[in-house]
């Protein structure tokens, strides 16, 4: 079930000193730059701003996440009845419209947008959005509006690549069900209390198949065993200790994961444990 994250943003503003462009009698025109480092609503402009379509690559995302733009208008005439509607339903824009934005031939104050974007838990911890398939992502965010009786618009096309990290548990060439039965075995590790417990893996081996590097360690109870870096695709049989009941294989890599698939700890390492048994 997919479930929205809600913030409630008052609409900041950004002060800008610049000369618009245009001659007298020109329609209102949109202008869009991306920011970084945003805190408290602000930030720098990180990139020039941009007067007919745009795009930008967003790189890798990692959870759910948001990213800032400066909206203007660089022409001569107000451009009223604004809206900003994104295509793609993970990508959620605020505001989503605007009455009025004025030229700006001097000082002005300017809108800051915000699109969120839902890809599992954020990195503040609160929330929950469904995962973005895996790789590359795109959105096109169009602004609209009427100036001077005529529509004008802008589109800005949005490209960012999802990761997630996955794996699969393998019983020699078996690959062992992760959302089927399992019971559990008790541990500290991560703050969990129990871990997932897979029963009847001999030969238990993980594969990586997800999108990032997954850093590895083998557990007999809470003492470690041995570890590993594991890349995508490459494959690691799992460290056993002689006399072990089970084996706790704990999954790192600062990325959302299907948690219907594996176990989140309070470190927001992924948590599992086999047992021969």
């Amino acid at each position: 079930m997919k479930v929205a994250r809600l913030v409630s943003v008052l609409l900041p503003v950004l002060i800008l000193s610049g000369c618009g462009g245009g001659s007298p009698g020109d329609l209102g025109r949109f202008g869009v730059a991306l920011l970084d480092g945003m805190q408290d609503s602000y930030g720098q402009q990180s990139q020039a701003l941009e007067t007919s379509d745009a795009a930008y690559d967003l790189g890798a995302i990692r959870a759910s996440n948001d990213y800032y733009f400066l909206l203007s208008n660089v022409g001569m005439s107000a451009i009223t009845e604004i809206t900003i509607e994104p295509s793609n339903s993970a990508f959620n824009v605020t505001p989503e419209t605007i009455d009025i934005l004025d030229p700006q031939p001097g000082l002005g104050i300017l809108p800051i947008i915000r699109v969120g974007v839902g890809h599992g838990t954020p990195s503040d911890g609160v929330g929950l959005a469904e995962l973005l398939p895996v790789g590359t992502n795109e959105a096109n965010v169009v602004f609209s509006g009427t100036s001077e009786g005529e529509g004008v618009s802008l589109n800005m096309h949005l490209t960012l690549d999802a990761k997630v990290m996955d794996i699969e548990l393998m019983n020699g060439s078996v690959v062992v069900d992760l959302t089927g039965a399992y019971g559990g075995t008790s541990t500290n590790l991560g703050g969990l209390g129990f871990a997932r417990l897979y029963f009847g893996v001999t030969d238990p081996k993980i594969k990586n198949i997800g999108n990032v590097d997954i850093d590895v360690t083998y557990y007999d109870d809470e003492t470690p065993l041995g570890s590993t870096t594991l890349s995508p695709n490459a494959t690691s049989d799992v460290t056993v200790a002689a006399g072990s009941s089970s084996i706790i294989i704990r999954l790192c890599s600062n990325t959302v994961t299907d948690m219907e698939r594996l176990q989140l700890g309070n470190d927001g390492c992924a948590y599992l444990a086999v047992t021969d048994n």
